[in-house]
């Protein structure tokens, strides 16, 4: 078909031309979106545009003329980029561009407020703008096989996520900050690099959690311990090879099982590890302690965030999303912890306590309550 030729979706335009809200140019061998499209005022009304499977390696930059659209279906073609116009579409709910080309997407994607689901699998995306926070929306974002090594911490204030897709990326480990994603039931980040998962994931009476998929991540050998009740797939796919020494700086401990020895890489916040005979957390660790309690005293008072604007930006990140709850009183965790790890059906459980007695509390919880074995501390504390 011709670049400009566009007989074989005549009938198609001219359904949409009488009124028709929904265009079908699936399959259509199209380079082009037809440029009467955006300029002829009768196609003003649109909401669904589909355009699966054809040749398309651009959109117009004037997309913003279509301010009625609810749905853009573009799935399987060859376009690199995305026009910022689009940005404009405020009533757009639904964008589907997997099987692209793109290598990332428009700064002011954040701008569509009323998107619901984002789905931008099989592109080439390095990264995501900031500005997707704001997407307060968004129910589901699929972004599975791009090349994300990082996400941006402002996708943990979509508030109303529930499914999040990040299979086959290139990513080493997931934001702490994901703990405000209380409605995200479903989470797949299989067949990435991932080390380490949030210790702060289910750990709260309000996640809405069911779901974290997290096969063939071979560095991967331990998970949370508030993932215990959760599906994690088929962890046994995880384990392959030793990730000490993976990333620079990172505490790390390898604790003796039976015949083997188990390697475990803490969360990167994690300065230090308390052994059970050492009960006295660092200074840094009792200062956010008590900072973090003052904080919930003072929550709503601006003098607060005044005072965590002067603070160095690791700091005041740390106060606002602490990087573990202690699993037995609930205390916040900043960058000293007490390790216990519980195996349970072949699969080691990391979690951090704040103290010697919730150490102690955690694996009578564990061994004596629920019959599980406590790998380390190595010997229980005595009280």
């Amino acid at each position: 078909m011709e670049e400009g030729d566009f007989s074989n979706v005549k009938d198609e335009m001219e359904n949409a031309k009488k009124g028709d809200t929904i265009l079908h140019l699936n399959y259509k061998g199209l380079k082009n979106l037809p440029p009467c499209l955006l300029s002829d005022i009768c196609y003003r009304n649109l909401k669904t545009i589909y355009a699966k499977r054809n040749l398309l390696t651009c959109l117009p930059e004037n997309l913003n003329r279509l301010l009625s659209l609810v749905e853009l279906y573009l799935p399987s073609n060859n376009i690199k980029a995305i026009p910022e116009g689009i940005c404009d579409l405020r009533k757009l709910e639904s964008l589907n561009l997997c099987d692209n080309e793109l290598t990332q997407l428009p700064a002011d994607i954040g701008n569509l407020e009323n998107l619901q689901k984002l789905q931008v699998s099989v592109n080439k995306l390095t990264s995501l703008p900031p500005s997707i926070g704001n997407l307060r929306r968004l129910k589901t974002l699929e972004l599975m096989r791009n090349n994300l090594s990082v996400l941006p911490v402002s996708l943990s204030d979509c508030e109303n996520l529930t499914t999040l897709l990040l299979d086959y990326n290139r990513l080493t480990g997931l934001p702490r900050h994901f703990q405000r994603l209380t409605s995200l039931s479903e989470l797949s980040v299989c067949g990435n690099n991932l080390i380490t998962l949030p210790q702060t994931f289910a750990n709260t009476e309000h996640s809405s959690l069911q779901c974290l998929l997290v096969d063939k991540n071979p560095a991967l050998h331990v998970l949370p311990l508030s993932l215990i009740h959760i599906d994690t797939g088929n962890f046994q796919s995880c384990r392959r090879s030793d990730p000490l020494g993976v990333l620079p700086g990172m505490v790390e401990l390898v604790v003796p099982y039976k015949e083997m020895l188990v390697p475990i890489v803490m969360p990167p916040e994690i300065r230090s590890v308390n052994a059970p005979w050492d009960s006295v957390p660092s200074l840094l660790e009792l200062g956010l302690r008590s900072s973090g309690a003052l904080g919930k005293r003072f929550l709503d008072h601006k003098d607060y965030y005044t005072l965590l604007d002067s603070l160095p930006c690791t700091m005041k990140s740390l106060l606002l999303d602490p990087t573990a709850l202690c699993q037995s009183c609930h205390q916040e965790v900043y960058v000293t912890a007490l390790p216990v790890l519980v195996l349970d059906k072949s699969i080691f459980y990391l979690g951090f306590c704040c103290s010697i007695k919730c150490a102690v509390n955690i694996c009578l919880m564990y061994s004596a309550g629920l019959g599980m074995d406590i790998v380390y501390p190595l010997c229980m504390p005595v009280i």
